[in-house]
């Protein structure tokens, strides 16, 4: 009997075998999952900002071939609002390649045959802002500006040149960008818009003028104004010419050349942010047609804002002066150079803590120890101190004086000088004694007389205050130092008054060092008997400059004993290394000078000397310093820097008597495309300057 044998298959699974085969490839799709999506989302931005090139890249090369070869004359601007420019309309000429025939009329004026305009479209079926490009063929070159309005605002409202409004041919529109997020339209035409709804300051290109050397007359004119602007006038703050790179504060042209129907004047500006040297030229005017005529000279340097980073002032500021009504120039005085509380580390006004009574004290005036603290800030051909009382009581100082330290507690017996009062009676003090004794109210500080010690700034001071006895008001105002430094030496019980003791060395044993400054305020400074201001050097861009003239203007009338004067250097180095050393230089002391023998290097750089004399209570003021010399023959892009306001009108400018060459027209859009959540834009610029008039 033959048994039976099981029917095997060698390909059959069982159900586990195939639950755990789905599995593995399950779990190897999900890892390769977020690769795929990786890989499928970079390939689709690559594909969108691909897109948003190629529609920048299109545009730009479009609209630059346009204008480049359009006359600037024709182009006009819709609406006419140069801050929202939202279509352009130009001619061009196009013709085959084998035509070359000259496409000029015979009244000499080109036979353009195609209107252009580039308007924006708010498209309602997209809910986009487009680019597009419509073109009247052939183009009528007979309407009036009138008519050209009419035709941009047409083809501006309806999207395109449907109506065929002045078009006799009829009109063709093109979609160049589909999905503008933001942009821009700029004329840089040679009339300006003055008027905005807030006081501000701006900044445009007016034109180009081919300029040779020498001076040049620039006229401002006013054209007209704003519907919403209450007035014709405008402000100059600067125009920049210069190939130097120096802008010229429009003030520091004046007076003007010539004024017509208005009246041209300096005008501060400091209550504004933003106007260099805080002031302005101005021009009221009532209408159009008024204007005002500078002088400029090509080239020149005009410093009056004296704001650079590299200019270094010594013993001098640069400060809004009220008279001048701009920033001027001066020497640093008249002030506080130095306190007791900035010495003691912030250490609190407050009464002394010891006993004064026929006490003398000698203060230090530090300026060379920096652990003692604070320092003498500024200089001065005389000093004086300021002494407090107490709000306790009243102080009385019998005798005081001030002299150089030499170390420790001894002074300069040679630089010693008396404390005087005089001038404090008028503040309330009771002064005796010649004027060398004071009474001082109490909670009160008085200042001494000026003396006639220069104080420097690398140089340390005693103060000595020698008080009254018991019986006098002796009420000492004092300033404590937190970490208990030294500050002070003193003497108690001084019935002999040693404060005229130069050397108190042989006091050693009777003379107290003391952690507090007592009575002795502040120190005061006039200002010195000299002080300078050396200015940026400046490029001329040229190797062997031809130079011409230096001036100066002090705000006057000049004070009794102050004067101005100039040094005047050049250099084949920027940094002027090879320059002369100032000191070597004589200075120039009459404006203006020629400068027709002065030796031409590229760079150059002045030097202004400030001096004061005997009370030095006044310091001149210098309110800028011009330099002028030969330029060359070249195009130069005009820029002024003007006011804007509820009040200001339009103008425009004539450079002798002469408009500028073709303006540019600055054209500014951002496109975008959505990519899932993202939004991805391009932004670019278009600069093209047209090339006919």
């Amino acid at each position: 009997m033959s048994g039976r044998t099981a029917n095997t298959c060698p390909l059959a699974y069982t159900l586990a075998e195939f639950i755990l085969a789905s599995a593995v490839v399950v779990l190897m799709l999900a890892a390769l999952l977020p690769l795929m999506l990786f890989i499928n989302t970079t390939y689709a931005k690559t594909r969108v900002l691909a897109r948003l090139e190629q529609q920048a890249t299109l545009c730009q090369e479009r609209i630059k071939k346009d204008l480049f070869s359009t006359s600037r004359e024709l182009i006009v601007l819709y609406p006419d609002d140069p801050s929202n420019v939202q279509a352009i309309s130009f001619p061009v000429l196009q013709r085959p390649l084998d035509d070359t025939t000259l496409p000029v009329g015979t009244d000499g004026a080109i036979q353009w045959n195609r209107t252009v305009i580039y308007h924006m479209y708010a498209n309602a079926g997209t809910g986009k802002l487009e680019l597009r490009r419509t073109v009247f063929n052939p183009r009528v070159n007979g309407l009036t500006t009138a008519q050209r309005t009419a035709q941009i605002e047409d083809v501006f409202e309806n999207g395109d040149g449907a109506s065929a409004l002045y078009g006799e041919g009829g009109a063709s529109t093109q979609v160049l960008l589909d999905d503008v997020t933001a942009h821009r339209i700029v004329s840089t035409s040679v009339e300006v818009e003055g008027y905005a709804p807030e006081r501000e300051r701006a900044s445009v290109k007016v034109g180009t003028w081919i300029l040779g050397p020498g001076a040049h007359d620039f006229t401002f004119r006013v054209t007209g104004k704003n519907t919403q602007s209450s007035g014709y006038g405008f402000g100059l703050d600067q125009l920049m010419i210069s190939a130097a790179g120096e802008g010229h504060d429009a003030e520091a042209l004046l007076p003007p050349k010539k004024t017509a129907d208005g009246s041209a004047s300096h005008q501060s500006m400091v209550q504004y942010s933003g106007w260099t040297n805080n002031a302005q030229l101005g021009l009221i005017a009532a209408a159009a047609g008024a204007s005002v005529t500078v002088t400029a000279y090509n080239d020149m340097w005009v410093e009056s804002a004296f704001n650079s980073l590299l200019a270094v002032p010594t013993d001098a500021e640069v400060v809004y002066d009220t008279d001048a009504g701009e920033d001027v120039c001066r020497m640093i005085g008249g002030r506080v150079a130095w306190e007791a509380q900035r010495q003691c580390h912030g250490g609190l006004r407050g009464p002394f803590r010891g006993n004064t009574a026929n006490g003398t004290v000698r203060c230090i005036v530090n300026s060379s120890d920096p652990y003692l603290g604070t320092e003498i800030l500024y200089r001065g051909a005389r000093g004086r101190v300021t002494l407090a009382a107490s709000s306790d009581g009243a102080l009385t100082i019998l005798a005081g004086n001030i002299m150089r330290r030499q170390s420790g507690s001894t002074g300069e017996a040679a630089s010693q000088r008396t404390l005087t009062f005089n001038a404090a009676a008028a503040g309330g003090g009771f002064v005796f004694n010649n004027g060398r004794s004071i009474i001082i109210p109490p909670g009160r500080a008085l200042a001494s007389d000026y003396f006639d010690l220069a104080i420097e700034k690398e140089q340390d001071y005693l103060v000595t205050l020698h008080f009254a006895g018991f019986g006098f008001f002796v009420n000492p105002a004092a300033w404590d130092d937190p970490r208990n430094v030294m500050q002070a030496y003193f003497l108690t019980n001084d019935t002999e008054d040693r404060s005229a003791l130069a050397d108190w060395s042989a006091l050693a044993d009777i003379v107290s060092p003391i952690d507090s400054l007592i009575a002795l305020e502040s120190l005061s400074i006039s200002y010195p008997d000299n002080a300078a201001f050396t200015s940026q050097p400046v490029d001329t861009t040229l190797t062997t400059p031809t130079f011409r003239n230096l001036s100066w203007r002090p705000v006057t009338p000049e004070p009794a004993g102050t004067a101005v004067a100039i040094r005047l250097r050049a250099a084949t180095q920027p940094d002027m290394s090879d320059a002369p050393a100032w000191d070597t230089l004589t200075a120039y002391t009459t404006s203006p000078q020629d400068l027709t023998s002065f030796t031409g290097k590229r760079y150059i750089q002045w030097q202004a000397l400030l001096t004061s004399s005997s009370p030095y209570l006044a310091t001149p003021r210098l309110r800028d310093v011009t330099v002028t010399w030969d330029g060359p023959e070249r195009g130069i892009d005009v820029g002024v820097a003007f006011e804007k306001g509820p009040d200001r009108g339009k103008f425009d400018l004539a450079v002798d008597g002469q408009g500028p060459a073709p303006a540019s027209l600055e054209l500014s859009f951002q496109i975008a495309e959505r990519l899932l959540d993202h939004v991805y834009e391009r932004p670019f610029a278009i600069s093209a300057t047209p090339q006919n008039r």
